[in-house]
């Protein structure tokens, strides 16, 4: 085992590298004198890291962590090192593997460190320029080897011991791990016959599949869900031999590359982790041939992008990450790039997920209401969707539209709805995730009292006209037109139909208005109606011999039912007029005698004249 330090090299820009923003192929920077590039990888999950195998004065192998804003050397034959690199690939989580030559026979390098430093080991086998490689990790790794006579693929679980299974007798030059190899240790082994090996545990034991009709170079890819749907693809660089797509587990392949200009040759294939597939044609870009075919779950038509490479670009191999493509043009000894911005969902803007209450009623429906989406760049059209299930699993309204935009209406008061969108041109993205919003209810017509009213009682009923899609009511009394202060507030009513429950003041005019509540909604305040409560009986004044005692003014409140809180409103009743008691006279005590003498003189007189009739009648 051995340990290098290599020393980087920094490599001037020559133009500038793609930025997000861009849909369309761009030239990335290159390394000056870089020679002829024959290899890339691009390592998931880490964006910008991009590495490039080239002849150049012997091989190099450099590296740029920054998209091709900057490139440094990080490894060249000669000296004590290789004198040859065969293969080299990056794992899943990093780590660089180089397969190469010495004077003493085949070993690789390996670094955790993006190719700061390497350490050597032996290989019991050496690799050629057609050898598959995969990694998983530093230790757990393969490759194939032909010895002219039979085809073997190596493995190591530790970077160190290597053991292999003899598989066929002709090269293997393809081989490639599951998306879930952690999980399933399923990996295939293809060989430039068409005859596709396979592996269900990490490469002890394989089981020939299906041949297939491909014959040459053989590229093929695992679906992103393989785990479940069991998918695999792949091509060929021999003129017009197709695209095929297998079932493992099933016994054909199945040809889905309808469409395509005859002739089309393929020199890679890749699939997102989205479904999308992605095709590299080997053939040159002109009108109507080369550049990258695509075709999305969403859309069975392949779709071609070719904006941005200039004519007779040849696009040779294909690496992805994420939604970025990256190539190979063989032509012009140039790495390209694709930022494939239609193949993540599209992001809504408006109106925000739950919104609650919106929208105008009028006419019996709910419009003004505008969808609102972000344009991720290279969209020329879109498609939006709205209906009342969350699954979408019945479109109430769809459209399309040029712009990030579309007004809806005629929508039902009161409903939760949900919507979603995508981009329809220049090709289909996946659906956006599902928002939500409830429209507003319909404003409530008041009744009764009806406005302008003189109201008899001073508990009167107050009624309007439901609303559809309303679950409770709620109300507001004032005798101020500002509702300044509330007189009585009045929330969760169950019906179109309230009664105050305490008096409300005579001769005092008042005004009222409602709302309808609904399930995460309302609608807008009604109208203001106003009315006005009759005036207090007339009272009697009493008689002036029976005085009464002036008594204190009683209060009469009406208080509020619930909350907001109300100021309470106080009156006095009027107060009655009362005549004061008439004063005795003062009359002399002679004047009382005499007034005595004569009345009972007067009484004598009356006995003696009855007594003097009753004796005659005798």
């Amino acid at each position: 085992m051995f340990f290098f330090v290599i020393l980087t090299i920094c490599s001037p820009l020559v133009s500038r590298p793609l930025t997000a923003a861009d849909s369309a192929w761009s030239s990335l920077p290159m390394p000056q004198s870089v020679g002829a590039v024959v290899d890339l990888a691009v390592p998931p999950g880490q964006d910008g890291l991009i590495y490039l195998l080239a002849f150049d004065n012997g091989q190099k192998l450099w590296r740029s962590n920054n998209d091709g804003g900057a490139w440094q050397l990080i490894y060249q034959t000669g000296g004590t090192g290789l004198s040859a690199i065969d293969r080299f690939t990056v794992s899943g989580n990093g780590i660089v593997l180089v397969a190469g030559r010495t004077g003493n026979g085949p070993v690789y390098l390996r670094s955790a460190d993006q190719g700061q430093t390497f350490t050597q080991f032996t290989l019991p086998a050496a690799l050629d320029s057609d050898s598959g490689i995969a990694a998983l990790n530093e230790r757990v790794w393969f490759f194939t080897s032909f010895d002219g006579n039979r085809s073997r693929v190596w493995r190591t679980s530790d970077g160190v011991v290597f053991e292999s299974t003899e598989i066929s007798a002709t090269p293997l030059s393809s081989l490639k791990l599951s998306p879930g190899f952690a999980a399933d240790n399923t990996m295939i082994a293809a060989g430039a016959d068409g005859n596709f090996y396979l592996s269900t545990d990490g490469g002890v034991h394989f089981s020939a599949l299906q041949q297939s009709s491909l014959v040459g170079e053989i590229c093929f890819a695992f679906s992103a869900d393989y785990s479940v749907s069991k998918y695999i693809y792949a091509a060929s660089s021999t003129a017009g031999s197709g695209i095929w797509r297998m079932k493992v587990g099933e016994p054909s392949w199945t040809r889905i590359d309808a469409g395509l200009p005859g002739g089309t040759m393929i020199s890679g294939i890749e699939v997102s982790s989205g479904g999308i597939i992605y095709v590299a044609s080997g053939n040159q870009v002109g009108a109507s041939n080369g550049g990258l075919v695509k075709r999305s779950p969403f859309n069975q038509s392949w779709e071609t992008a070719r904006d941005g490479l200039q004519a007779g670009t040849t696009l040779w191999d294909l690496r992805l990450r994420g939604s970025r493509v990256y190539s190979l043009d063989t032509a012009n000894n140039r790495l390209v790039a694709y930022n494939d911005t239609l193949a993540s969902p599209i992001e809504l803007l408006s109106p925000q997920s739950g919104a609650p209450g919106i929208g105008t009623f009028a006419s019996g429906g709910v419009g003004g209401i505008d969808l609102v989406w972000r344009n991720p760049g290279g969209a020329s059209a879109f498609q939006w969707q709205v209906s009342d299930s969350y699954d979408m699993s019945i479109i109430r309204f769809e459209g399309s539209a040029t712009a990030e935009t579309a007004r809806l209406k005629n929508l039902d008061p009161g409903i939760t709805y949900y919507w979603r969108a995508r981009a329809a041109a220049p090709s289909i993205s996946p659906w956006s995730a599902v928002w939500s919003f409830t429209t507003v209810l319909g404003t409530p017509v008041l009744t009764t009292p009806a406005i302008g009213a003189t109201v008899q009682i001073l508990q009167p009923p107050f009624q309007w006209q439901p609303v559809t899609g309303a679950k409770t009511y709620e109300l507001m009394l004032s005798s101020s037109a500002d509702f300044n202060p509330v007189t009585a507030y009045a929330a969760g009513i169950g019906g179109n139909a309230w009664q105050p429950p305490s008096a409300l003041l005579p001769s005092t005019g008042y005004f009222w208005k409602v709302r309808a509540i609904g399930t995460n909604t309302s609608s807008p305040w009604s109208a203001v109606s106003a009315f006005t409560t009759t005036a207090p009986p007339a009272t009697t004044e009493p008689p002036a011999t029976t005085p009464a005692p002036t008594t204190a003014p009683a209060t009469t409140q009406a208080a509020a039912t619930s909350t907001p809180p109300t100021t309470s409103v106080k009156t006095t009743a009027p107060t009655q007029s009362i005549a004061p008691p008439v004063a005795a006279s003062t009359i002399p005590g002679a004047l009382i005698g005499i007034l005595v003498g004569m009345g009972c003189l007067s009484g004598l007189v009356v006995s003696l004249v009855i007594k003097t009739r009753k004796q005659r009648r005798d």
